[in-house]
């Protein structure tokens, strides 16, 4: 009880560390509240699995092996514990690491039997440092492990938070263990008065926790902390029927927009808006850049640090508020090349060389690069990752493809596309290509710095191979009939809301991203109507004068570079494979709904576009109108209404 009673402090002082001074005094409140009875939910129940392990191994007749059957018994403990929290958090890992031999399921079972070992290691290291002298470092270890939960996997891997925090507890608890009580504390302690005063403070408080789901402003900033570990688990069991669908005309729709909310499976293809401003021999450079926020190429802090990057903006049509439809980059650029959303895609599992994968290699709908292979267009691809070969279904349609394997630097795909610009142009080209450099852990542009500054540095490593690349189109002529399209899959985060890297959210700083257009002879300009990377294949289509499938979930931006005043009509929505989705509303308003943990956050991104006071309402009928109007539209187009399951991917 007393090492919980630490491990409560601990994420009591990183509770009040993280969430920051912005928060009105009833959320933090409810904060706390939430915490300290998930807290004491955890610890009524290992106390209640402790009293059974011990009442059990009273009836067995031990011999000498009374502490290898309790070495036993605790990993047998940790093995169930880990068996129901950890294999959704491994299984990505399992995959990657999966072989004929060694297939995905029992990489799993074999990494939750490794974690579950660490219990009683932890346990046995506990009691090695429970000696007078080494008990102070068995103590700090143990609080040390506890603090470190809310540092590490922030707002991600539920299960492994848990396995921290038990850890941290066993460890600090063995090391107590034949430590002298202060008398007070003993005297205390062994009160039945005390004992019975504290269940019946601790048994209400338990219960409001597990079986009162938070309001959602409290549940965003529970789960946004590493720390929060019970509320992930809690919320398949509160999970919210959010929507209450029959027709989209009952839900209050956008009437601009209302054709876009009926299924598109019986449309007809959308005609290009005017005369192709590419020549059928024109060339057309697909470039997207792993992990680049926005903020950083429209930061004129940057400028001589991405000089080409600078230049290529200023010669561009510069969409400024452009949107990826996911922060994953699998869920992107699937989205792009198909136009369609992730929960109207087909994702099933895939297993090669006994390596299984969740991949829209079944996906049947149309990738755009197939549309201009069959009007005779050479469509090549030099591939970072082999996910982005055709027979993975993220891309299809390309006639040369070349996986560059070892995670290429940028000036490896650049040599490829440099060559292959020197050879057969006269029948045109769309060359695509992703460049891997600026991600995780920043250390291809140096060593030292910040986080931010190595990432930057990277970034600057991209910005002299596009250098390059646009240097040989120049020196071979081919200026004129060459248009770039350089955007990205997602951005990064660099504590924004707890959070580091990409994937974890859908806050602005993991989707606002770059969107820079150069055709030949068009005007460049800055363009501030907000914009979807789903709108990046009808707009290529039409650029080669092309039709967009009536599959496709975006529009042409072709008018907008001519300069022509005009409304986008299709709805500016965000899908992640973990199952989150988001909408934005003409009012500057955006909701974001995850379905896997029950959370529902509201934001005004005109006041508050750091994404920080979250508005919605339970009940209220502005944001149930708003929540309405995302559940028709995806409950319009996804697949799980022809019965196929939308898959949980990280």
């Amino acid at each position: 009880m007393l090492a919980w009673s630490l491990a409560m402090v601990v994420a009591t002082v990183a509770l009040v560390l993280s969430s920051g001074p912005s928060l009105e005094v009833r959320v933090r409140l409810s904060l706390h509240a939430y915490d300290l009875g998930h807290g004491l939910a955890l610890c009524l129940v290992s106390g209640v699995v402790v009293l059974a392990a011990e009442r059990l191994l009273r009836g067995v007749p031990f011999g000498r092996n009374r502490t290898g059957l309790s070495i036993l018994t605790a990993f047998l403990c940790a093995l169930g514990l880990g068996a129901f929290v950890l294999p959704e958090d491994l299984i990505n890992l399992a995959d990657r690491l999966s072989t004929a031999i060694l297939p995905a399921p029992l990489l799993v079972a074999l990494l939750v039997t490794s974690v579950a070992a660490l219990f009683p290691a932890a346990l046995f290291l506990g009691l090695v440092l429970a000696r007078r002298r080494l008990r102070p470092l068995g103590l700090g270890l143990g609080l040390t492990t506890l603090a470190l939960n809310s540092l590490v996997l922030t707002g991600d891997y539920a299960g492994v938070h848990v396995f921290i925090v038990v850890l941290g507890v066993a460890l600090t608890a063995s090391s107590l263990l034949g430590a002298q009580e202060p008398a007070f504390l003993s005297a205390t302690v062994s009160s039945r008065r005390v004992r019975i005063v504290c269940l019946t403070l601790a048994v209400p408080l338990v219960s409001f926790s597990v079986s009162i789901w938070p309001r959602p402003i409290v549940g965003a900033a529970l789960t946004s902390r590493g720390g929060a570990i019970l509320l992930p688990f809690l919320a398949a069991a509160h999970r919210r029927t959010v929507s209450t669908f029959e027709h989209p005309d009952g839900a209050e729709l956008p009437a601009s927009s209302r054709q876009w909310f009926v299924s598109r499976a019986e449309a007809q293809d959308v005609p290009p808006s005017s005369n192709a401003l590419l020549p059928r021999n024109g060339l057309l450079l697909l470039l997207t850049i792993d992990a680049a926020r926005a903020d950083v190429f429209l930061n004129p802090k940057y400028a001589k640090r991405l000089p080409e990057l600078t230049r290529l903006r200023a010669e561009s049509v510069s969409f400024e508020q452009a949107r990826s439809p996911a922060s994953q980059t699998y869920v992107t650029l699937t989205t792009l090349f198909s136009g369609r959303y992730y929960s109207q895609q087909a994702w099933t599992p895939k297993t090669e060389r006994g390596r299984g994968r969740t991949m829209p290699h079944e996906d049947g709908a149309p990738r755009f690069p197939e549309r201009l292979a069959a009007m005779g267009l050479p469509t090549v691809t030099y591939a970072s990752a082999d996910y982005l070969m055709n027979e993975h279904g993220v891309l299809r349609g390309f006639t040369e493809e070349k996986f560059v394997k070892n995670t290429p630097h940028a000036r490896e795909l650049v040599d490829l596309a440099i060559a292959r610009l020197g050879r057969d142009t006269d029948a045109g080209l769309f060359l695509f290509m992703h460049f891997l450099d600026a991600h995780f852990p920043y250390d291809r542009g140096g060593k030292t710095g910040s986080q931010l500054d190595r990432y930057v540095a990277e970034l600057a490593i991209i910005d002299a191979q596009l250098g390059r690349l646009r240097a040989a189109i120049t020196a071979r002529g081919l200026t004129d009939r060459t248009a770039i399209v350089l955007s990205a899959d997602h951005g990064e985060a660099f504590g924004e809301h707890g959070k580091t890297q990409h994937a974890t959210t859908l806050y602005e700083e993991l989707v606002h991203v770059p969107l820079f257009i150069l055709v030949p002879g068009l005007t460049p300009r800055r363009v501030q109507i907000p914009v979807s990377l789903v709108d990046v294949g009808p707009t290529v289509l039409e650029l080669y004068g092309l039709p967009t499938p009536a599959t496709f979930m975006g529009e042409s931006l072709v008018p907008l570079l001519r300069g022509e005043d005009v409304r986008l009509f299709r709805p500016l929505v965000l899908e992640s494979g973990r199952l989150m989705r988001a909408m934005y509303f003409e009012d500057g308003m955006k909701l974001i709904v995850d379905r896997h943990r029950n959370l529902t956050e509201l934001y005004d991104l005109s006041a508050d576009p750091r994404e920080l006071n979250n508005l919605f309402q339970p009940g209220d009928p502005d944001s149930e109108r708003r929540l309405q109007t995302l559940t028709a539209y995806f409950e319009t187009h996804s697949v799980e209404r022809r019965s196929l399951p939308v898959a949980y991917r990280r």
